[in-house]
């Protein structure tokens, strides 16, 4: 196991201070370690790489980053040197490249971005709390201007900068280089066909004509255009939708198969390939798989490398064994449509006493989710950690790519900021649903349950405006806008060019293939909100109060159907129906939608609960603590990190050994407990000194000592 203490001489002849690193290393470390270094684990003679990732609960691929001189291939631990365990005090850097590309510039673009994002990006920035546009620009050296530019989704005013995404810093151009946009083209496994990005999920394997969609185009027009049918261009283009409603402008679409002629179907049969090892292989796989591989799985939407090792009786360490291309320790690589390795010749399935997950749907996703899960998870979740003893909310994060603040938004009950409640044995969600709407101001994915695009007649409802020309008949776009604009708009009919009548009301339309009309429900244009369990709301949102209406106006009021079955269903319809400010929701009842300032009178007897619609949009946490207990973003005035000598205050009590000086974190949780003390002095593997008192410190780069406010790990 680890060793942390590193005794008197001996600790002075090994020390090799290097002022790039945050925090000094307690040993000499190799050469090639990292420079923004903030933790570090001292190598024992019986220790392996597996052990010092396990025992910090870091990731090998981490552990290899952050310390080059070790790799999957070459772990050449050298006993009582120092290894880092720790990057940036778990801040995630700002990266140039990481996962994929759908620019058609040649650059990795990493994920996630918002929407728009500049397509000739070579430079990237993850915002992390307490950012903004000002402090990126000045930091990249770049203009406002360019910055809007190049990420318009943060709005003119930065008003929209995203938390936990990516934010272009850098283009092509800036740097002098010029700008072309040639087609960015990848080969699917088992075909040898050069596939042009981006394409969307489940395009046919054995595709070898493609056509670049246009703002604009059906998929029935498309079809004619090159002499194919219908059936056909949606049997290769699975993720349109049998209405063509997810078709996105700007993806690529099959329009032709290998041994398919115009106008005729093919049927695509399962390929497969015959390895050394006699066994035939089935395709597409990710390069690596291993070649003994006898038991293959195919990769459907929203599993991940936890649930299938789970499900398949394999443990995660053998999918990653087999499948090093799924991204070892991450599984951030892991691809819907491929093949998996889920057994090898020789291996017996392990056989477990526990019961393997079971699996529910949560109202309003679709997504099938393992259970157990604890309360308020986001109800858009499609990807899924088993939580372990020994996790914090910051190791699953790191792990997954994602940061903590998206976690604590996701896992409510994990306890905001703090993680207290992070419960062993349950899985969190660690990625949810992107939503992002195409052409036509359509919602892609589709929001489960809504009606979208349909061929039918009225049946239903109240019809608020009624349009036959102008501006709203002129696209769907347009009619969209237009119900989106008006107060208890809950669905439309269209008819392009003709008709844009807007509805208010549950609306029980009959499909009808000879109708000129097509519908939608009001949610179709609106991407779902991630907290509907109002579990974490505003600070300043009236939720959950017993009271009566005293005011306001009711836009409309459901008592039967889906709205009444739970309040995240009634508060989806709120968040959807435009004007909709606050809403009284009775279980199974009654669900009453109410638009402008609401003077609600509370009573303990009522039947009704009120809520403000303010209650269901998300609020990122202003602050948290990362894995060394670290308040981010820092708090202001707090003197964190100053590499000092001490000139003043009164010592408490000084450590030399035990947890207090195993790490940061632990230094700072014997400060936290003590009443009495406002700062403290570490140094890593050696010394936890904790003093009361104003401390008139004096900053010294050559001090091995760092000293930190107590407020420096308080929010």
């Amino acid at each position: 196991m680890l060793s942390l203490q590193v005794k008197g001489a001996a600790f002075l002849a090994l020390i090799s201070l290097t002022l790039g690193y945050l925090v000094d290393p307690p040993t000499t470390a190799p050469s090639d370690t990292v420079e923004d270094c903030s933790n570090w684990a001292v190598a024992s003679s019986d220790d392996t790489c597996e052990s010092i990732a396990d025992d910090n609960f870091i990731t090998l691929s981490q552990l290899y980053a952050y310390n080059p001189s070790l790799s999957a291939t070459s772990c050449s631990l050298i006993a009582d040197d120092s290894y880092c365990i720790e990057e940036n005090f778990g801040v995630p850097p700002p990266v140039t490249s990481t996962t994929s590309s759908s620019t058609g510039n040649g650059i990795s673009t990493p994920s996630p971005v918002q929407t728009g994002i500049v397509g000739n990006c070579n430079s990237f920035y993850y915002v992390v709390p307490g950012d903004t546009c000002d402090a990126i620009v000045k930091k990249y050296g770049i203009t406002l201007t360019q910055f809007y530019t190049w990420n318009p989704a943060v709005g003119s005013s930065c008003a929209f900068l995203g938390l936990g995404d990516y934010v272009c810093v850098g283009t092509l151009d800036v740097t002098g280089t010029t700008t072309t946009t040639p087609v960015s083209t990848t080969t699917k496994p088992g075909n040898g066909i050069s596939t042009p990005t981006p394409v969307q999920t489940g395009i046919a394997s054995n595709c070898n004509l493609f056509y670049d969609v246009q703002s604009g185009d059906m998929c029935g027009d498309i079809a004619a255009a090159y002499g194919i049918s219908l059936a056909n261009f949606y049997a290769w283009n699975p993720a349109v939708g049998s209405t063509c409603t997810n078709l996105i402008a700007g993806d690529y679409v099959c329009v032709g198969t290998i041994a398919s002629s115009t106008g005729m179907t093919t049927t695509t049969k399962p390929r497969t390939t015959t390895t050394g090892n006699g066994i035939s292989t089935p395709t597409p796989v990710q390069t690596g798989i291993a070649s003994n591989c006898n038991k293959f799985y195919l990769v459907q939407s929203g599993d991940t490398c936890d649930v299938i090792a789970a499900a398949k009786g394999v443990s995660v360490s053998n999918i990653y064994a087999w499948n090093p291309a799924v991204g070892v320790g991450t599984c951030t690589n892991l691809i819907a449509g491929d093949y998996i390795c889920i057994g090898v010749i020789g291996f017996t399935t392990t056989t477990t006493t526990t019961t393997p997950p079971t699996s529910t749907t949560p109202q309003g996703n679709g997504i099938a989710t393992p259970t157990p899960f604890q309360a308020g998870m986001a109800s858009d979740c499609n990807s899924f950690y088993f939580v372990k003893t020994g996790d914090t909310c910051d190791t699953i994060a790191a792990s997954k790519g994602i940061s903590v603040a998206n976690f604590y938004n996701w896992n409510p009950a994990v306890g905001a900021n703090t993680c207290r409640t992070l419960q062993a044995s349950t899985y969190a969600c660690v990625g949810v649903q992107s939503c992002t709407t195409n052409a036509f101001g359509l919602v892609v994915p589709q929001p489960a349950g809504a009606d979208c695009g349909v061929l039918a007649v009225s049946n239903g409802g109240t019809t608020i405006a009624s349009y036959s020309s102008g501006t709203p008949v002129s696209s769907l776009l347009n009619c969209r806008k237009a119900c989106l604009a008006t107060v208890g708009c809950t669905n439309l009919y269209y008819t392009e060019g003709r008709a844009c009548n807007l509805h208010s009301g549950a609306e029980t339309h009959v499909a009808s293939s000879t109708s000129t009309f097509k519908f939608y429900d009001s949610s179709c244009f609106v991407c779902p909100s991630k907290c509907l369990s109002a579990s974490m709301p505003p600070a300043k949102a009236v939720c959950n109060v017993k009271a009566n209406s005293n005011g306001g106006t009711t836009i409309i009021s459901y008592s039967s159907g889906p709205p009444i079955q739970s309040i995240s269903n009634c508060a989806s319809i709120c968040l959807t129906t435009t004007g909709c400010t606050n809403l009284y929701f009775q279980s199974g009842a009654y669900c009453n939608l109410h638009a402008g300032a609401e003077t609600h009178n509370p009573s303990s007897t009522s039947s009704f609960t009120f809520y403000e619609s303010s209650c269901f949009q998300c609020v990122s946490p202003s602050c948290y603590t990362n894995s060394q207990g670290l308040a981010v973003p820092q708090p202001s005035g707090a003197d964190c990190n100053v590499k000092a000598y001490s000139n003043g205050g009164t010592s408490i009590i000084s450590y030399s050994s035990g947890d207090a000086i195993a790490s940061l974190k632990g230094c700072s949780a014997q400060c936290l407990a003590t009443s009495a003390c406002t700062n403290f002095y570490y140094q890593a593997g050696q010394y936890c000194n904790l003093k009361s008192g104003a401390d008139t410190h004096n900053p010294d780069t050559t001090s091995p000592f760092v000293f930190y406010d107590a407020k420096c790990f308080e929010c």
